[in-house]
């Protein structure tokens, strides 16, 4: 050990071993009850109580009004079911073949047929973007 550790560890044991020396330990005492009981008594106030309690009901109510929106209406019908396939991913339908499709035909019939209905939908999508591109352009025109 160096001479700074021992140094150290002498000191350490000497406060250690030295008990405190009080001139008045009565008004020590004192002293200390008055510091505990000025100390706040940890009740939370009425309007801090009154709060919370609002606020738990809201979000009680808050849960339970999207539980009941999920359980109640789990699809969004804002769109009207059709038959054509070019509306299925609006429709939230994860399969794109028809209902009478063979369940037993081959992955490769399968894939081209769902690739083609892709293609339509795709042309479909083109075409609306077009048409709405063109009145956007022709409501531009009358603007200016």
């Amino acid at each position: 050990m160096t001479k700074k550790e021992d140094t150290y560890e002498q000191w350490l044991e000497k406060i250690k071993t030295t008990e405190p020396f009080l001139d008045n330990p009565e008004e020590l005492t004192n002293d200390i009850l008055n510091r505990i009981y000025a100390l706040p008594s940890g009740n939370p106030s009425r309007i801090l109580l009154l709060v919370s309690r609002i606020s738990g009901i809201a979000a009680a109510f808050l849960l339970c009004f999207l539980i009941s929106e999920t359980v109640l209406f789990p699809q969004d019908k804002q769109f009207t079911e059709q038959p054509s396939t070019a509306n299925a991913v609006w429709q939230g339908k994860a399969s794109f073949l028809p209902d009478d499709w063979n369940t037993e035909s081959s992955f490769l019939k399968k894939s081209h047929y769902l690739s083609e209905q892709w293609k339509e939908y795709k042309k479909e999508l083109s075409k609306r973007k077009t048409f709405f591109l063109s009145k956007k352009n022709s409501v531009e025109n009358i603007i200016h």
